[in-house]
């Protein structure tokens, strides 16, 4: 934490490529707190948000990343069935840190945040494929019990910029315009002197597998 990592290319005939990095601070998760039908999604179906908490320090600006890994068994009055995967993104975000970044995904500074507790809200998306941002709702589907994971990472400030680029690319229309060459170009941020890259640092925390049983059963 705090130390400070260089790196250095000497490449004869070319100018000499360059960066450093310093070593961001591990977050220290505190919990997560599951709130059923927190709100309600384009389809008009209920959907749950996270509350996740951890910890900071106001006195510094200090950068995250996050993510929640879910493994979901759910009914549809007929049949069972099973979901997982990872959320990156807070659906129609209100939490104010993340409606400060100007974005849903997950990648948020404690810019806003003045106290050293804070609790995050995360509003997930229940779609035919896991608890994400957008998809296909899966009608009269309804949540039974499951699993849950939190994934965070501490981030240097350029990683953080990095990110931030990367995911406006997507952001700008870039999910349907992408892949047929009309979305805009968008220029990511590097710190690479000389050269074009990002060379970063983060420390990471996993929490326990958390069960959670939303229909008693």
């Amino acid at each position: 934490c705090g130390r400070q990592y260089g790196c250095k290319v000497i490449v004869p005939g070319h100018d000499t490529l360059s960066a450093f990095t310093v070593m961001p601070e591990r977050p220290i998760y505190k919990g997560v707190e599951i709130i059923e039908n927190a709100i309600v999604n384009d389809e008009g179906e209920a959907c749950p948000a996270f509350l996740m908490t951890f910890k900071t320090d106001p006195t510094q600006r200090l950068y995250y990343q996050a993510s929640i890994w879910t493994d979901l068994a759910s009914c549809d009055g007929k049949c069972r069935y099973s979901y997982h995967g990872t959320m990156h993104s807070s659906y129609n975000a209100d939490d104010p840190v993340l409606m400060n970044e100007g974005s849903e995904m997950l990648v948020f500074s404690n810019e806003l945040i003045h106290d050293s507790i804070y609790t995050m809200k995360i509003n997930g998306y229940f779609t035919n494929q896991s608890w994400s941002y957008g998809g296909n709702m899966e009608s009269e589907i309804e949540p039974l019990h499951g699993k849950i994971a939190i994934h965070m990472e501490g981030l240097c400030e350029s990683y953080y910029r990095y990110l931030k680029s990367y995911y406006s690319h997507f952001e700008l229309d870039g999910y349907s315009n992408l892949f047929i060459g009309t979305i805009a170009p968008v220029n990511h941020y590097g710190n690479v002197n000389n050269g074009l890259g990002i060379f970063g640092s983060c420390a990471s925390f996993t929490s326990d597998t958390i069960f959670y049983n939303m229909k008693g059963i």
